[in-house]
């Protein structure tokens, strides 16, 4: 295979439907008929909210939309497809340079997807005139304001971790990148929905040290495959985020499949 071209590989794939538990190849052709489709639950909304505010978004050809997410870490991915439960539908891994054995950092992508359904439809309205997408004020989130759950999930995909001492843990900062002011005031926005104080900081939005243990604690425990954004130390973000480089990189060249993760059932 060329070192250009492009790699695909399904690694995990289910399609229960949770009203009458048939497994079927297209959920959405399913759910037009008798079944009709499921209420999606609170959690699944708010880890679409969460993940949209991140690098998630809503699409797909037919009228009810798909929601997808591309991630280069496999645990996350993971984590994300058994979270939506039977919403879900694949993770394809894409490797657009598997032959390149040179490479510092493996150009590798896994892709999580969910069936379509009309409630990931309305999420469309969080996109403009020109199909760009924008964060949404805090009163259009589905719950009114940022949960500690959505917080989780965007936390996972777009925040990141500094620290203004390395020499001392406690002046641990939460950062999220939003170069424009438009996009910087939605972002605070969202913060203060939630009691947060947050400052614009460079080309971004950063918490204060006391907001950001705040924060952390307020949103939960980290999450599988980027542990180190919740790092209590500099020394402790550059050990965890070794170890999830080496474990990409050798999952990269790992030549067999993965098996399709257990779906847990979800009590949300």
């Amino acid at each position: 295979m060329s070192p250009d071209r492009q790699h695909r590989q399904k690694i995990a794939h289910q399609g229960i439907c949770p009203n009458c538990g048939e497994q079927f190849q297209r959920l959405s052709m399913h759910w037009r008929g008798a079944c009709g489709p499921p209420t999606v639950t609170r959690g699944q909304r708010e880890l679409v909210t969460g993940l949209f505010l991140g690098n998630g978004y809503v699409g797909g050809n037919g009228a009810n939309k798909h929601f997808h997410l591309s991630t280069q870490w496999r645990p996350f991915a993971v984590w994300v497809f058994r979270e939506f439960g039977w919403l879900a539908a694949t993770i394809t891994f894409l490797d657009g340079s598997r032959d390149n054995r040179n490479r510092t950092t493996p150009a590798q992508q896994y892709k999580v997807r969910t069936h379509a359904h009309p409630a990931l439809t309305r999420f469309r309205s969080w996109y403009d005139e020109s199909g760009e997408r924008r964060l949404p004020a805090p009163e259009n989130l589905p719950t009114g304001r940022l949960t500690p759950r959505a917080g989780r999930a965007w936390h996972a995909t777009a925040g990141s971790l500094g620290w203004s001492n390395p020499t001392y843990a406690s002046t641990r900062q939460a950062y999220f990148s939003a170069e424009a002011d438009d996009r910087a005031g939605r972002v605070i926005a969202l913060f203060e929905s939630a009691g947060f104080e947050p400052t614009r900081a460079g080309q971004g939005v950063q918490l204060p040290p006391k907001q950001t243990a705040a924060w952390l604690d307020w949103i939960g425990p980290p999450v599988e495959g980027v542990e180190y954004k919740w790092a209590a130390s500099p020394e402790a973000y550059r050990e965890t985020k070794r170890d999830a480089e080496a474990l990409r990189a050798r999952l990269w060249f790992q030549p067999e499949v993965e098996p399709s993760p257990d779906i847990e059932e979800s009590t949300r």
